[in-house]
């Protein structure tokens, strides 16, 4: 069973990554114009680009990043889910 220190601490790396990650495609359009079938779709390309960093065993550092892409699509199409969720309670 994890700690409470080893969940916070993995969450802060994960959240640095995924934070240089977004800030590095912020130029791409913005995500909640973006269907969530194809957000859907895009992240399972990321999970296949995690997949194959960690099959060619890339650094540590690179295998961290292509997860933050995952998690960070993860993110945008719960964001955008709520979204539409919320509008149709209108």
């Amino acid at each position: 069973m994890s700690t409470i220190e080893q969940e916070t601490s993995l969450i802060e790396k994960l959240k640095k990554h995924c934070l240089d990650k977004l800030r590095e495609n912020n130029h791409k359009s913005i995500w909640y114009d973006v269907p969530i079938k194809e957000l859907l779709s895009m992240m399972i390309g990321e999970i296949f680009e995690l997949e194959e960093a960690i099959k060619f065993n890339f650094t540590p550092n690179e295998v961290w990043r292509e997860a933050a892409d995952v998690a960070d699509f993860v993110a945008m199409i719960a964001e955008v889910y709520e979204i539409e969720y919320n509008k149709n309670l209108e």
